[in-house]
């Protein structure tokens, strides 16, 4: 309408147009908005949208350092070296086919706590198998029952 009128150089309609971010409290001053004009809206609005982009980009953050600790721990587990530190070889070989690395670790002081069990004497009575295993960590012998129909196992130390 400026440009239709040649009031590009006007200085009254210059001043007006800088005047323009009070006509909208002029225009909205009998309408209800709870106290907020509709600039202090739209920044609501506008810190909404920051704060929900912030956590959008912290998730995808967080999942790409996540898949990349997956994809370090596949690597170590098919390209790394095995070094055999229990006596039961067999036992752990078998254990690098399922585990990755953090997890063997902790399988392997399980393996550990095995090894140094040492069965003394076994006697079977009926569907029990009575076990008499020393324990090289506390050196004490103690009575392990095997319950060969149910596959449950019993010891003193309760462990």
């Amino acid at each position: 309408m400026i440009k239709k009128y040649g009031w590009e150089k006007n200085d009254m309609v210059l001043n007006e147009y800088e005047k323009r971010k009070s006509w909208t409290s002029a225009y909205l001053r009998d309408k209800f908005c709870v106290g907020f004009r509709t600039t202090l809206r739209c920044k609501a609005i506008n810190n909404f949208i920051k704060s929900l982009l912030e956590l959008v980009q912290n998730l995808e953050h967080a999942l790409r350092d996540y898949r990349h600790n997956e994809l370090v721990s596949q690597f170590k587990m098919v390209y790394g070296k095995l070094i055999l530190t229990t006596g039961l070889e067999a036992l752990e070989l078998c254990t690098v086919k399922f585990y990755t690395s953090e997890v063997l670790g902790k399988v392997k002081t399980k393996i550990q706590r095995v090894v140094a069990l040492d069965i003394i004497n076994e006697e079977n009575i009926s569907t029990t198998v009575v076990l008499k295993v020393e324990c090289d960590m506390r050196q004490h012998i103690y009575n392990v029952l095997y319950y060969r129909n149910t596959k449950n196992m019993k010891c003193e130390c309760s462990l």
